[in-house]
This record gives structure tokens, sequence and C-alpha cells, in this order.
């Protein structure tokens, strides 16, 4: 899929509620093709991204802020347009969740979440 299609360079809304669907995947063989790259990779490692700030409810409605370590492992197939990752990360925003819930992964995401330095405010 081509990365034109995602929310890059295109007007959008923001979301009032969780929504793994913003996240739009771009397949890293095409480029690494053009360099040419191929299974096993000559390098391992991860895609590392922070997100300082990332708010929540927990499951009384009350706001929650933490620090986020998100990865994506460097031999996936896809990579997520950064875009719908702060679409995505600004789903939480508005919606409850219990703790057990913020400290996993899930078949509908591609990323390891993990919040640190949690603080309620």
């Amino acid at each position: 899929m081509s990365a034109r299609l995602g929310p890059l360079g295109h007007a959008t809304g923001y979301p009032d509620r969780y929504d793994p669907s913003l996240l739009f995947a771009v397949s890293r063989a095409p480029q690494r093709a053009q360099i040419g790259l191929r299974d096993p990779l000559p390098f391992t490692g991860a895609d590392a991204w922070t997100a300082y700030e990332h708010t929540w409810l927990d499951a009384r409605g009350k706001p929650c802020i933490a620090m986020l370590s998100i990865a994506v492992p460097a031999d996936s197939p896809f990579i997520v347009e950064s875009k719908s990752v702060k679409l995505y990360l600004g789903s939480f925003a508005q919606t409850s969740f219990d703790d057990a819930t913020v400290n996993s992964s899930s078949a509908s995401s591609p990323f390891v979440l993990h919040a640190v330095n949690r603080s309620r405010t």
C-alpha cells in the first residue's frame, strides 16, 4: 500500500475516542528491495519512538499521563506512518482504560506499548 493513501499530507480530524484503525501501515519491502536488502536482514534492532506526554482516562474517568515507549522490530514487514501514530495516540485522550490494558500490546496494534513514569493529574 502506498504511503500517499495515508493521512500524511492530508487534512484530518482529531479522534474523540480510542481508534486503532487510525494506524496506517507502510510496507518496508519496496525501499529495502531498492537498496538490495533481503531476508535475513544484515542488522537487528527496532524503530523506537517516545511519546513524552501520553494521556488517557483511568477506569474511573480520572486523567492519567505517562511517558510511552513504542518499539517496532526492524524485521517487521511494515512500519507505521508517523501522522497516523500521532492521531492514534491522540485517540487515547478521552477514552477510559484499566491499568492492565494500558501496559500491554494487542493483536489490533503493531506496537508494544509500555507506560512508564505514570502519574495521575
